[in-house]
């Protein structure tokens, strides 16, 4: 979609993140955590913007020899655009550039929509995480993306 435009996240984009977070998920990182990954060394937090406004956010943690994706949403009036495999895709740029070994995330058990999108890019279930998410102790799926 040439209509985005993918940049760090600043703390002016913060509050605008803090929404769509809000809005995408039952226990939403807290705005501390959030700001906290503007300085975290291993962090590569980043928003999409379309036409100036925030649509969506990425933070991607370097682990080594892996990334790992921690947090990606959407504005969800905006969801089902590309929007999300832009941002997924920026990810495994950033990997590919990093020369890392995979990409690595955590998903829903029941988030079909995600799981489509990430095996539609060629992730891959590694395991079963039980329990993972709360307050509902909901299954993750581990997926990963092989990279060399």
């Amino acid at each position: 979609m040439e209509d985005l435009k993918i940049k760090r996240m600043e703390e002016g984009d913060i509050g605008e993140v803090m929404a769509i977070e809000r809005a995408s998920f039952k226990q939403p990182w807290k705005r501390e955590f959030m700001e906290a990954e503007l300085s975290n060394p291993s962090s590569i937090p980043l928003v999409v913007l379309k036409e100036g406004k925030v649509a969506g956010y990425v933070i991607l943690w370097d682990m080594g020899e892996s990334l790992h994706l921690a947090n990606i949403a959407v504005k969800p009036e905006l969801r089902r655009k590309g929007i999300g495999r832009a941002l997924l895709k920026k990810a495994i740029a950033i990997a590919k550039k990093r020369d890392k070994k995979l990409l690595s995330l955590e998903v829903r058990r029941s988030n079909i929509a995600a799981r489509k999108l990430y095996e539609s890019e060629g992730f891959r279930v590694l395991r079963v995480i039980r329990g993972y998410y709360r307050p509902d102790f909901e299954d993750a799926l581990l997926y990963v993306l092989p990279l060399q």
